[in-house]
């Protein structure tokens, strides 16, 4: 049987003391035994809560940090990094880099300026970036990207066969 490579994407958020943790809300109510906002909190703090599943249920398990995700995934599994807002990109490449992952987890960014502060951490960090159109693709193209670490987030609507193609064109692998 055929195989695709599966991607697990993480949501890293950062607490007050600049501890890279997982956590998809801004705040710790829904997800967790603990309450208020995640970037309020010190990770001591928001390390001894437990996780609840879908249906509000306590688990045993404690929010992870993104350096024991990273040690994890190993080389077995590929991650692809959101970095929540308020969170320096920078370090989530640093930490990437430093935990020797950056074979294995790649880093979403939602805008030019994010890409290029992640690429000038260090440029071998793979990218998901918003490709929507021409121009955007222009821009990066210009940038000093390696094209090969890209990955084109082309939007929620379809584009056209020739947009497609001229990604391709560029060496830049597609996300839908």
């Amino acid at each position: 049987s055929e195989q695709a490579p599966v991607i697990i994407e993480c949501d890293v958020n950062m607490s007050v003391d600049s501890i890279l943790f997982l956590l998809h809300d801004n705040t710790l109510d829904r997800t967790t035994t603990g309450w208020g906002a995640a970037q309020e909190m010190r990770w001591s703090d928001i390390e001894a809560f437990y996780l609840k599943d879908d249906y509000g249920i306590i688990t045993r398990y404690h929010p992870p940090n993104l350096t024991e995700v990273l040690t994890w995934a190993g080389k077995d599994r590929q991650l692809t990094l959101d970095v929540k807002r308020g969170v320096p990109i920078e370090k989530v490449v640093e930490t990437v880099r430093n935990m020797g992952a950056i074979d294995y987890a790649s880093v979403i960014t939602y805008n030019y300026e994010d890409a290029l502060k992640a690429y000038l951490e260090d440029s071998r960090i793979r990218l998901s970036v918003n490709i929507r159109n021409e121009e955007e693709l222009a821009r990066y193209l210009d940038g000093p990207f390696n094209t090969q670490n890209l990955m084109a987030f082309t939007g929620l609507t379809e584009r056209s066969a020739a947009f497609y193609q001229s990604i391709k064109d560029a060496g830049i692998q597609v996300i839908i």
